[in-house]
């Protein structure tokens, strides 16, 4: 089963991270546009959207089977990561100081840095991500069979998934009121932002929300219309979103905004979208919004490449302004990115999963 709606919520997802790391000087950077700046959480996003997306996918496939999932995992994820990796690669050592090169380049070749304190945003900073996801992937095939067993109620996979996910950004949250915390750049502040452990109640909740989706919802109503909820529901994201400083500075505590805190309500607009029939949701699954969003992925890895070619490489920014640079960025990686996955991605899977198939056989 797919959902191709959901596919273009990627791309969205993948813009704001552009704009949260390059945007700067632009008239994208207001204070209106706060929501521009939040690419930490729309990584959140993607993670429950991954955990959903697996459950719809796997829902009535063997996972007993490990390697058929680990082989079409790696097949879609590693061909755009290697490319984005080596396109890096010759600009590596003349940028970068503060920690050893080679130990991260070791970490990205095995997807670990996110492991490893002050190595996950080095070289490809924008990978962290998928060194996550890949723990993602690893765990996936032992966590959803238990959690899709037809003994166990609807209302309890949720009830555990929301336990998990209570339970995590309760640590998350003493961990950074602590007297203690070192703040920007400590091991404990990079232990919440992009260790692995510190976003796995995101995926686990998007695995809740799909076996919660596909045995209450779907197909009990496929004239569902759905516009007025996906409006409300996205317009408290974005409002929470743009007025984040604002509603943090009247808290008591200091939240982990950049780990996995919106991410319930991130599942219930993917649980929306997903359970709606209406314009909107037929217009983001065909033509050229579901072609941004399959290119989302490589719009996500490529742009760190992309911004040493042009900045570091072409120097663009040495006679161009910073709207200027950053169109010619966003030009430059969405055609990169297109092009890579419907001639570099899409026949590498083929081909690695062919060539996989024919040694096991």
């Amino acid at each position: 089963m797919r959902i191709e709606s959901l596919t273009f919520l990627r791309f969205c997802a993948a813009f704001v991270v552009l704009t949260y790391h390059w945007a700067g000087g632009t008239v994208l950077k207001q204070p209106y546009l706060e929501i521009l700046n939040k690419g930490p959480a729309m990584v959140t996003f993607f993670f429950v959207l991954s955990g959903f997306v697996l459950a719809i996918t796997y829902i009535d496939r063997d996972m007993d089977r490990c390697y058929n999932f680990y082989v079409a995992r790696v097949a879609r994820i590693a061909p755009a990561y290697i490319a984005a990796f080596l396109i890096i690669i010759p600009f590596t050592y003349g940028e970068y100081t503060g920690f050893n090169v080679d130990v991260a380049v070791v970490l990205h070749l095995l997807f670990l840095q996110a492991w490893v304190p002050h190595y996950a945003v080095t070289l490809n900073m924008a990978a962290w991500a998928i060194s996550v996801q890949m723990v993602f992937y690893l765990i996936f095939p032992f966590i959803f069979p238990l959690m899709r067993q037809r003994h166990l109620s609807t209302a309890s996979v949720l009830m555990a998934a929301m336990a998990l996910y209570l339970i995590s950004q309760a640590g998350l949250i003493g961990l950074m009121n602590m007297e203690s915390f070192g703040g920007p750049g400590s091991a404990v502040n990079e232990f919440i932002r992009f260790n692995p452990l510190s976003h796995l109640c995101s995926f686990v909740l998007g695995i809740a929300g799909a076996i919660w989706f596909l045995r209450e919802q779907a197909f009990k109503d496929q004239n569902r219309n759905g516009l007025i909820p996906m409006l409300i529901v996205g317009a408290v994201i974005v409002f929470v979103l743009n007025n984040e400083s604002w509603i943090l500075g009247k808290l008591p505590l200091v939240l982990p905004v950049e780990s996995s805190i919106y991410a319930p309500l991130f599942l219930a607009f993917i649980l929306i979208v997903a359970n709606s029939n209406n314009f909107l949701v037929s217009a983001m699954g065909r033509g050229p919004f579901l072609a941004l969003g399959n290119a989302s992925y490589g719009f996500y890895i490529y742009q760190f490449p992309v911004i040493f070619v042009l900045y570091s490489g072409l120097q663009i920014t040495s006679y161009l302004d910073a709207n200027q640079a950053f169109a010619i960025l966003f030009a430059s990686l969405l055609i990169l990115s297109l092009l890579s996955h419907y001639y570099f991605e899409r026949p590498a899977l083929r081909k690695i999963r062919q060539s996989v198939s024919r040694v096991v056989s």
